[in-house]
């Protein structure tokens, strides 16, 4: 995946104030339509990864897999570790997946 890409548009999205950090802030900006894009990290734990399936599926959002929680957090700018942020801000969220979509292409050949 083209992480560094993504990882410019997280970090631009976290100075904005674009982001929702951590499953309780993701999965209630779900609930009320504010998140457009949701970012989980493949080390996330088993719970996590289940709620976040289930509330993008049902909202409907997409939902962008990167590396790990270790460099979500550093791309953030974070001082916790998050294993998933939502993307609040629609173009960021376009980018983000548009990043993610290319990055997929380019695996599949």
């Amino acid at each position: 995946m083209s992480e560094e890409k993504i990882a410019r548009l997280l970090g631009l999205a976290a100075k904005a104030g674009s982001l929702t950090p951590g499953l309780d802030a993701t999965l209630q900006g779900l609930e009320n339509g504010e998140v457009k894009l949701v970012v989980l990290a493949q080390d996330a734990g088993r719970s996590t990864r289940r709620k976040i399936m289930l509330k993008t599926a049902q909202a409907e959002c997409p939902l962008v897999e990167i590396s790990s929680s270790e460099n979500l957090t550093l791309w953030t700018g974070g001082n916790k570790w998050r294993a998933v942020l939502g993307v609040t801000d629609p173009g960021f969220a376009n980018g983000i997946a548009a990043e993610a979509e290319a990055a997929a292409r380019l695996e599949a050949k």
